[in-house]
């Protein structure tokens, strides 16, 4: 027999093989449905009768597959259903600052040819939303932490499980501006928005001749290159310093500036 768990089984018994096809062909099996049709054959020998089974899997536009009783049907429904399914998870926002608590939206969508019979949203273990629609919505505000969050979709389609995730990136601040010190720019105003790395544009106002600007990046990020104005912008090595209790990268210029609005690419 087949390596499944279930499968649905015609009552009466075919006269022969080709009787079997045709009750197949007039009552086709839906995607990934397994059937099985008993019928009468002369080359299997039993102490009543002699009968054999056809074993048959939905297929793709109304077509069915036959198998051997020793085939591994189930291995045939799971890549049919995966190669006619697409999932996607995402989260927003899919960056935010380490300890924030900040409230993540998360949204589920399944395309597919078969029949959802459970579509969840999880966080480990724990489910956020659940349902059988083919969209599906939930939030998670537990993201006091300082570590990446991985969220899944996990969906049953035909009685075949299949996952999605989505990563939700934790990271501390980049400060940036220009400033007379390093410390200057530690604040709110200064706060990049929460991002996986310090490539990008910045606006940056030198509001008194002679400031320098700096970024203060968490250790685990650097800057190699960057532009001012369309030009190469050189920064001094950079200082280790400690911010709120993480420890930061401080770049600073190797030029000063006069007052003047500064368009700032860190190109790596």
């Amino acid at each position: 027999m087949p390596n499944l768990n279930k499968y649905k089984a015609y009552k009466n018994i075919a006269d022969n093989y080709d009787q079997a096809l045709d009750l197949i062909r007039d009552k086709l099996p839906v995607l990934g449905e397994p059937v099985v049709v008993p019928y009468y054959s002369p080359d299997v020998y039993d102490p009543d009768r002699r009968i054999s089974m056809l074993f048959a899997v939905g297929s793709l536009n109304g077509e069915f597959k036959v198998f051997e009783p020793n085939d591994d049907i189930r291995s045939y429904i799971n890549d049919i259903v995966a190669s006619q399914t697409s999932i996607s998870l995402s989260c927003s926002p899919n960056v935010i600052y380490a300890n924030s608590g900040q409230t993540v939206s998360l949204s589920s969508e399944i395309t597919t040819i078969g029949t959802i019979s459970s579509h969840k949203i999880l966080r480990g273990e724990t489910t956020i939303s659940s349902g059988t629609s083919s969209n599906l919505n939930g939030s998670d505000s537990s993201t006091n932490t300082t570590n990446d969050i991985v969220y899944t979709t996990e969906a049953v389609i035909n009685g075949v499980k299949l996952t999605k995730n989505s990563t939700l990136y934790v990271r501390y601040p980049i400060y940036f501006g220009a400033a007379e010190t390093w410390d200057d720019i530690n604040n709110d105003s200064h706060k990049a928005s929460a991002r996986t790395s310090p490539v990008g544009t910045y606006s940056i106002t030198v509001s008194q001749n002679g400031q320098s600007v700096f970024f203060n990046v968490p250790s685990e990020m650097s800057i190699t290159k960057a532009t001012v104005n369309g030009f190469y912008m050189p920064f001094k090595p950079y200082v280790s310093k400690t911010i709120d209790g993480k420890e930061y990268k401080s770049y600073e210029s190797a030029n000063t500036y006069t007052t003047d609005t500064l368009d700032v690419v860190i190109v790596s």
